[in-house]
């Protein structure tokens, strides 16, 4: 193979979120050699946006004010094109633009399940609305290329839905450093939640549980915004060990300092933040989902509770102050498995597998 396979990652936006993060890893890891990568965004970015990073890894981005233009403009791309191109969708209105290209000439249609839409659809908008997106997005992608970011996705969307689907699990970057906490025992400790602060990732229930399990010396950091978060802020503005930051630009570096990071989330792809914890180390604390029960089988570094119940939380939180954990061992288990570069690879080896098969 001697040209450049072209690539075009079409996605809502670069804001800071699961997906982009995603796509930031497999094109950072990407060889430049065998591929040629081009994104095209369907609407204007905001503050939270990565842009410029995206920028850096030397990547040309075609922004659209919509969908329609976005839609639009990659006609036009392909249409100037006399080789083979994969275009490779990120979410519902991406993947209803990759559809629409499906019988174009020499174009290889590829999507990304960043979730299982049966549940989160529902539980993030409610049964009508949820069933109506879920109709729509199941149409979008019937004739393209599926690949599910955890086993536990490819799983359901087969046993319930008879979707097949290819699967490579979500990696994220390695930091070359971690921070090494202080190991006094008597010192305050740091219960890290990072992500949107909402009803499907149940927040509501986590702060609850946490401040009846009464640890003084332990403190419950919320970072993220969400429709819960002005509500939540105020029913426990007298809780002086759960605190609230709110959106931050660098949420890493808050993370490389906490003891452990924790989720009560009701549903996930494979969740990136829980994945962010164990690459600087961090002993995790989730609830019994089975994309948390996924991360669970590849080492010896988390407990997970009976979701939405509080003595489960309570005991399991318990057990995980009381045990020691060895940092290094945390981030070898774990990037074996779940690293950018190991996701990365086995993405390529799919595109090459379909170009050569087209």
């Amino acid at each position: 193979m001697t040209k450049q396979i072209k690539v075009i990652y079409v996605i809502s936006s670069l804001s800071n979120k699961g997906p982009t993060n995603i796509l930031y890893s497999i094109i950072n890891d990407l060889d430049r050699k065998k591929f040629l990568p081009l994104i095209f965004t369907l609407k204007p970015e905001t503050n939270n946006s990565r842009f410029d990073e995206f920028k850096s890894l030397n990547i040309k981005i075609i922004s659209s004010n919509s969908r329609l233009e976005a839609r639009k403009k990659i006609k036009k791309y392909l249409s100037g094109l006399s080789e083979c191109a994969i275009i490779h969708s990120h979410g519902i209105f991406s993947d209803l633009i990759n559809r629409s290209f499906v019988h174009t000439k020499n174009v290889i249609n590829i999507t990304t399940l960043h979730d299982y839409m049966f549940e989160d659809y529902v539980l993030t908008y409610g049964r009508m609305m949820g069933h109506l997106m879920t109709s729509i997005h199941t149409w979008a992608i019937k004739p393209i290329y599926k690949i599910s970011c955890s086993e536990t996705v490819q799983k359901k969307m087969n046993y319930y839905n008879h979707i097949q689907t290819d699967v490579v699990q979500n990696g994220v970057p390695y930091p070359l450093k971690y921070v090494k906490l202080n190991e006094n025992k008597t010192r305050t400790k740091h219960l890290l939640y990072l992500g949107n602060i909402s009803s499907l990732k149940n927040v509501d229930f986590l702060i609850e549980a946490f401040t009846k399990s009464n640890y003084p010396n332990l403190i419950l950091d919320l970072v993220g915004e969400g429709e819960l978060l002005d509500r939540l802020k105020a029913k426990y503005s007298n809780c002086n060990n759960v605190k609230f930051w709110g959106h931050i630009s660098n949420p890493n570096k808050l993370l490389s300092k906490t003891d452990y990071l924790v989720s009560a989330s009701k549903s996930e792809g494979l969740p990136t933040a829980v994945l962010e914890a164990l690459s600087y180390g961090k002993p995790l604390l989730l609830s019994d989902i089975e994309s948390h029960k996924e991360i669970l089988a590849v080492g010896d570094f988390e407990f997970y509770f009976h979701n939405n119940n509080s003595e489960s939380f309570g005991r399991s939180l318990k057990r995980l102050l009381l045990t020691e954990f060895d940092s290094e061992k945390i981030r070898k288990q774990a990037i074996k498995k779940f690293s950018a570069p190991v996701m990365s690879k086995k993405y390529q080896k799919i595109y090459i597998r379909l170009y050569e098969r087209n």
